[in-house]
C-alpha cells in the first residue's frame, strides 16, 4: 500500500485553479490592449482636422450700457478623417494675435463645441464676442474701426479646447490647440466664402 501520509490535489482543485489562470490572463491581455489602444488615440494626429474657410474674419463694434462689445465672426471647417472614431472638441476659447504676437482679441467659441461623426464633415458660421479691457488690444478701435473696411492682415488665430476621442467603446480626453494662419480681421459684416479671399490652415498641437 501506498504511503497515506502524503498529501494529495484533488483534479477538481486543480482545474479550478487553471480556469482561474487562464481568466486572469484574458483580463490581464484585454486590459492591456486597452491602454494600448488609449495610447495610441492620444497619439493620433490626425483625429480632428480644423481649417478655416476661404474667408475673412469679420468683426463689428456696437455699444452696450456705454462699453464697446466687438463680435468676431467667421467660417470654421471641421473634418473627421477616421472610419470608426467618434471626435468632440468643446470649451472652445479663440485667441487673436497680430504678426508681432500682440493680442487683438480673445473670447469664447459660439458654439462652444464640435461634434464629428466618422468620415463627417462640417462647416460652421462661428462668433465670438469681447469687451473686457484684458480680452482685447488697447489700440483695437484705432486699428479696426477708424475708417470703413479697416483690415488687419497676417493674423494669427488660436484655438484651445478638449478633444475627446470614442473608439470602439475607449474613451480618451485631451486638451488641444490648432495654430490657424495666415487671417485677415476686417471691419464689415459676414460674407459667403469666397476663394479670393483668405484661407487658414490650422496645425493641431498637444498641451
Amino acid at each position: 500500500m501506498g504511503d497515506s501520509s502524503g498529501e494529495s490535489v484533488c483534479p477538481t482543485t486543480r482545474w479550478r485553479f487553471l480556469a482561474r489562470s487562464a481568466v486572469a490572463l484574458v483580463v490581464s491581455v484585454l486590459a492591456a490592449a486597452v491602454v494600448v489602444r488609449a495610447v495610441l488615440l492620444m497619439l493620433h494626429p490626425r483625429m480632428l482636422q480644423l481649417k478655416i474657410a476661404p474667408s475673412d474674419v469679420y468683426v463689428q463694434r456696437s455699444t452696450i450700457f456705454g462699453d464697446n462689445v466687438y463680435t468676431f465672426t467667421f467660417y470654421l471647417e471641421a473634418a473627421n478623417p477616421s472610419d470608426r472614431a467618434f471626435v468632440y472638441y468643446s470649451n472652445i476659447t479663440v485667441q487673436f494675435d497680430d504678426e508681432k504676437g500682440d493680442l487683438i482679441a480673445k473670447f469664447n467659441l459660439t458654439p462652444p463645441s464640435i461634434s464629428l461623426a466618422p468620415q463627417e464633415p462640417q462647416q460652421y458660421v462661428v462668433r465670438g464676442f469681447a469687451w473686457h479691457a484684458g480680452d482685447v488690444g488697447h489700440d483695437i478701435d484705432q486699428r479696426l474701426f477708424a475708417k470703413d473696411n479697416e483690415k488687419i492682415d497676417l493674423v494669427v488665430m488660436r484655438l484651445y479646447g478638449l478633444v475627446k476621442v470614442n473608439e470602439d467603446g475607449v474613451t480618451t480626453s485631451r486638451p488641444s490647440a490648432y495654430n490657424c494662419q495666415p487671417l485677415a480681421i476686417v471691419n464689415q459684416k459676414l460674407s459667403k466664402p469666397s476663394s479670393n479671399n483668405h484661407q487658414g490652415n490650422c496645425v493641431p498641437s498637444v498641451l
